[in-house]
């Protein structure tokens, strides 16, 4: 699967550790969290060529039943365990509320100490709020400045198909300029390869750094964007 998205022309993948934290683990009746995310680091670095990137994927808990204090330990965990596999930064994504933004962040910070983060939001498509209604502004109020040893790159990823996406992402960079990833979903109904691309060209004037694709991208989607805008 890494392989794959690479050859396609990928700078940068993720590993395959969405919902890997103990607590999501252990709710599915595993305990192997250093092996699963470990793994997943491993496997990504025997397939990436060089120059390219391995991000470390951090899911949301959605565990309102858990305290900070556990939330932040099993960041903290994970974080550890990716770091220890070679990524190259670490994305806490898909983010929806304030608890669990400042959780993680102080989870990656502890486990990860020195790895780039990136944050994203999953938005709904009422405006400038997240899927469980918080508004934009006060989730990155929780990331608070830059800070001396941690800085973070902001983004949109999930929830939100191509086009209106792109509307969000360009009220988003008025309200903070950190916002510089931008990730759409393609599925549901799907979005094809040129659509996808279009949209990633649009985002990258409107000022985003890095593109890719959440739920339903596929080689193919990436692929498209090569001719776009190579080399980025």
């Amino acid at each position: 699967m890494y392989a794959a998205y690479f050859a396609a022309g990928a700078d940068a993948i993720h590993t395959n550790s969405f919902g890997a934290t103990r607590h999501d683990l252990v709710s599915a009746g595993r305990s192997d969290v250093r092996a699963i995310n470990l793994g997943a680091a491993l496997l990504a670095r025997e397939v990436r060529p060089a120059g390219r990137w391995i991000i470390g994927d951090v899911s949301p808990p959605w565990r309102p039943d858990l305290d900070e204090a556990t939330l932040i330990d099993g960041h903290a965990e994970q974080a550890s365990f990716l770091m220890e596999g070679g990524v190259d930064a670490l994305h806490l994504e898909t983010q929806h509320a304030v608890r669990e933004v400042v959780a993680g962040l102080a989870g990656l910070g502890q486990g990860a100490p020195g790895l780039p983060i990136w944050i994203s939001f999953a938005l709904s498509d009422a405006g400038l709020e997240s899927v469980s209604g918080v508004p934009l502004a006060e989730l990155v109020a929780a990331v608070g400045p830059d800070q001396p040893g941690r800085s973070v790159v902001l983004g949109l990823n999930c929830s939100l198909r191509p086009e209106r996406m792109l509307e969000a992402f360009t009220l988003a960079r008025a309200l903070d300029p950190r916002f510089l990833l931008f990730q759409p979903i393609t599925g549901d109904p799907d979005v094809g390869p040129t659509a996808f691309a279009a949209a990633c060209h649009a985002a990258f004037e409107k000022g985003a750094h890095a593109v890719g694709g959440c739920c339903g991208t596929t080689p193919e989607h990436i692929r498209a964007i090569r001719p776009i805008r190579p080399g980025i």
